[in-house]
């Protein structure tokens, strides 16, 4: 008799991990067009049809870092004796106080001090004094600051210790100078600092390292070095490897005044010991004009106006206005093919920029979301992110008759108490020029000013994911992908 077979389908759900493999953009295009897909060739995309309006590394993170020398180094010689006053006066041989930088189970290992005042120590003072206001005039070129040292504590980290992340934001910078470290290399004979952008999600991005924010900084504890960096920076240091004592200073500095003359130049070392400035974890944003676009604004402008008449607003971080869902560029239409096209070459433009020192990889690129935004008198958008995306940016189809700034990004700094000494704690705001791009990192905090005419404000906007590779297939350049090689030697 005849066998009855039964076949089960297990269907299963994607993760969103997953990433599906790039799709040609014109087919992709002209197939919900209706029309046949072009050649290859016309899939390139040229990045030289943009105006390159500007590029802004915003908010950078500053570290003032003084170099030992072999030759000269007061602050080697200062090292030495404090670790011989330190082990003379058995400063850590009484009980152990608490520490609110380290963890319940490492207490016993881990310890605490004030700085006594003694000759050494004030001198000692005084140095870090002066090296604060270096650091301070390279923030500030024509003010100066009246500081004060809040508290001044010595650390002594035995076998074991270890220091959790901290922060100190009640005051404006910390100093950490190395007193003595163990004679053998390792992890734990560094200071790991930490991109203070995190909480916005730049380092939890599973590409943040394209804003340079996946890896913490490392500094060497090296005795006769010094590093000065703002309080809202949280470090941490890794358990205690060597069995000698790890010890340094910490110095909490708190900026009571800018308004004096500026000092002299000349440190109490006598300038010999030479520094080094770095600024880290700045966070681009680019401004893209578009030529060719101009000649669709008007086609794209009456069709948004139309969909405004057909579709109910979806309430977002809009305050008034309308805006569309978020699947714009899934419509089947002629009139957003050139704004899709020009849409990959502003994002591959602002990746090539920020991927510039990278080697050969392909870049993968993936509009996820797009919607169309329309405002007039008074409307505006709420502080928000857009989660999710790696580059976000807008299209400005319509100024709305204005030349005022529109949308205005958010210092990305935790707790940035000395921001102000830098000019970052501004918002960074953009005019929104009829046929312009604004491109972001999704997790940067913006908002969009109230419109003060009432002409509508048209503007289109997008998110994307991006996905790095050196993985490459012989016909990226078909795809929504292209190829990056350093051009570095």
């Amino acid at each position: 008799m005849p066998r009855l077979i039964v076949v089960t389908l297990m269907l299963i759900p994607l993760s969103r991990t997953s990433l599906p493999q790039p799709i040609d953009i014109l087919t992709l295009f002209n197939e919900a067009d209706g029309v046949e897909p072009v050649a290859s060739k016309s899939l390139e995309i040229d990045v030289q049809e943009f105006d390159r309006l500007q590029t802004k590394y915003l908010w950078p993170t500053t570290f003032y870092h003084v170099k030992a020398h072999p030759l000269t180094c007061p602050l080697c010689q200062l090292a030495e004796t404090l670790n011989d006053v330190i082990q003379s006066n058995h400063l850590m041989d009484s009980p152990n106080s608490p520490s609110q930088y380290c963890s319940s189970d490492c207490q016993n290992r881990c310890q605490e001090r004030k700085v006594p005042n003694s000759s050494h120590f004030q001198l000692t003072t005084s140095l870090i004094t002066d090296h604060v206001y270096s650091y301070l005039k390279t923030q500030r070129s024509q003010s100066d600051a009246e500081i004060a040292i809040k508290s001044a504590n010595i650390f002594v980290d035995s076998l074991g210790c270890y220091r959790a992340p901290s922060v100190l934001p009640q005051t404006h910078l910390t100093s950490i100078m190395p007193i003595s470290v163990g004679s053998t290399y390792t992890p734990s004979n560094f200071v790991h600092f930490i991109d203070p952008r995190s909480a916005a999600g730049a380092s939890a991005s599973f590409l943040g390292d394209l804003f340079n924010g996946s890896i913490p900084l490392h500094w060497e504890l090296v005795p006769g070095e010094l590093i000065i960096f703002p309080s809202y920076v949280r470090y941490y240091l890794l358990a205690n490897q060597d069995p000698q004592p790890r010890v340094y200073l910490k110095f909490d500095v708190e900026i009571t005044q800018r308004t004096l003359e500026s000092k002299s130049d000349t440190n109490a070392d006598g300038g010999r010991q030479s520094h080094e400035i770095t600024a880290n974890w700045k966070t681009p944003v680019m401004q893209l004009g578009a030529p060719a676009m101009q000649t669709h604004n008007d086609d794209l402008r009456d069709y948004l106006l139309q969909l405004e008449r057909l579709q109910p607003s979806v309430q977002k971080s809009n305050k008034g206005g309308w805006q569309s869902r978020a699947d714009l560029f899934e419509q089947n239409l002629e009139v957003l093919t050139s704004l899709k096209t020009h849409t990959y070459a502003a994002i591959r433009t602002y990746v090539e920029e920020i991927l510039k020192t990278r080697e050969w990889m392909c870049v993968y690129i993936d509009v996820d979301l797009s919607w169309a935004s329309i405002n007039r008198l008074w409307h505006s958008n709420a502080p928000h992110i857009h989660p999710g995306s790696i580059v976000s940016g807008v299209y400005y189809v319509d100024s709305g008759g204005t030349d005022e700034t529109s949308v205005c990004h958010m210092d990305p700094r935790q707790s940035s108490f000395i921001a102000d000494l830098d000019n970052t704690t501004e918002p960074y705001c953009s005019k929104p020029l009829p046929a312009t791009f604004v491109l972001f990192p999704g997790w940067l905090e913006h908002y969009v000013q109230p419109h003060s005419t009432n002409s509508p404000r048209i503007s289109i906007s997008f998110n994307s994911n991006v996905r790095l590779s050196n993985d490459c297939d012989g016909n990226c350049q078909r795809k929504r992908c292209f190829l990056r090689k350093s051009t570095t030697p």
